[in-house]
């Protein structure tokens, strides 16, 4: 029996090259659905509001487009839906920060390969928490170490990275050569350090602090 298929709606440019790949590329998926096509946020927002969506991946770059407002909005909304970004690359890591304190599960730089965008979809319907690295350079500190005087191990740091970038625990085993039990007990560490509830809230978590 065929896996069933995320629904997806995606925002962007009504003449954007990219955005007509990228709908191209969520539509052939396997594991996603593209259930809405956008060519304004509210026009999104109404789509969501009707559908409610697993997803909702938007480009940034749309007119009058406050991708700090787009959480708020969506949450009002009442549904069950992640939001990815797609941020054009004079985003800064401040916004970044902001708009992942405010619950984005993902942000994708435009100019990624548009596999690189479908990877990240996927990964948040995973119940991950995915971003492309080079849009979080973090503050500059010493590795590792929050503000409270708490630290992380060099394996913990490790783990939520790989896992921040959308890996699953298998994924992660296999690239650090350890054994998944490993990789989850890596991970509890790291959530109770941060005080964190869940796999994604540890990753924001320590998206937050600085310390990937």
């Amino acid at each position: 029996m065929p896996e069933p298929r995320s629904t997806v709606v995606f925002a962007a440019a009504e003449h954007s090259g990219f955005g007509t790949v990228v709908a191209s590329a969520i539509s052939s998926s396997c594991r996603l659905s593209l259930v809405g096509r956008a060519t304004s946020f509210d026009e999104a927002l109404s789509v969501c509001a009707s559908l409610g969506p697993a997803v909702l991946v938007v480009d940034a770059a749309l007119p009058t487009l406050d991708p700090l407002s787009v959480l708020e909005r969506v949450i009002a909304l009442g549904v069950d839906t992640r939001v990815v970004l797609l941020f054009g690359s004079s985003a800064s890591a401040e916004i970044v920060q902001h708009v992942f304190a405010r619950g984005a599960a993902g942000c994708v730089l435009v100019t990624s390969p548009v596999e690189r965008v479908v990877a990240t979809t996927r990964a948040v319907l995973d119940g991950e928490v995915a971003f492309g690295r080079e849009l979080w350079p973090g503050p500059h500190r010493s590795p590792g170490t929050l503000g409270d005087g708490v630290r992380l191990s060099a394996r913990e740091r490790e783990v939520l990275g790989l896992s921040s970038q959308g890996s699953r625990t298998k994924q992660i085993a296999r690239q650090l050569g350890i054994s998944e039990a490993t990789v989850e007990t890596m991970m509890r560490r790291a959530a109770e350090k941060l005080g964190a509830l869940t796999r994604t809230h540890a990753v924001a978590e320590a998206l937050r602090r600085g310390l990937l």
